[in-house]
């Protein structure tokens, strides 16, 4: 008699054997999830050199995190959340924007009659001033003292 054909390993298993330590588990999970992540990444990423980079973090993060997950989703929804994040992180750190899907495709959206979507504009999220306060953080969101000045109070 030949051995039944071994069923496919289950979120739960794989996650149980990589904090067991087997690392070769870890690899199935980035098979099962490299596709979901490359397209999340390509889609969000306009610079394909700075693509790998990422994707290389959301998988570092999703090993460092594993401990934490608690199977309310698949893994895969879990690790494209990760990936989703990574990439917001990493657009708002250099003050970027989305791909334009136009400018992946520009020729498809003038093929099918429609009209091509506008260019994203660049805007740059201006940083907070500190309250003339010497209190630390959390406080920092406090309503500034009445001596300060740049305070609205009456």
């Amino acid at each position: 008699m030949s051995n039944p054909p071994t069923s496919p390993s289950t979120d739960q298993q794989l996650v149980t054997q990589v904090l067991g330590g087997n690392t070769a588990a870890f690899g199935q999970i980035v098979q099962r999830t490299e596709g979901l992540v490359t397209q999340m990444v390509f889609k969000m990423i306009r610079h394909p050199a700075d693509r790998p980079d990422i994707a290389q973090e959301v998988y570092l993060k999703a090993y460092k995190n594993l401990a934490g997950f608690k199977f309310q989703a698949k893994l895969s929804t879990w690790i494209g959340q990760i990936t989703y994040n990574t990439c917001l992180h990493y657009l708002e750190k250099k003050h970027l924007v989305l791909v334009d899907p136009a400018e992946l495709a520009p020729d498809a959206a003038s093929e099918e009659g429609r009209r091509p979507l506008p260019r994203p504009r660049r805007v740059q999220i201006p940083t907070p001033k500190r309250p003339c306060s010497t209190t630390t953080w959390p406080a920092f969101w406090a309503r500034p003292s009445s001596s300060c000045p740049h305070s609205t109070a009456p």
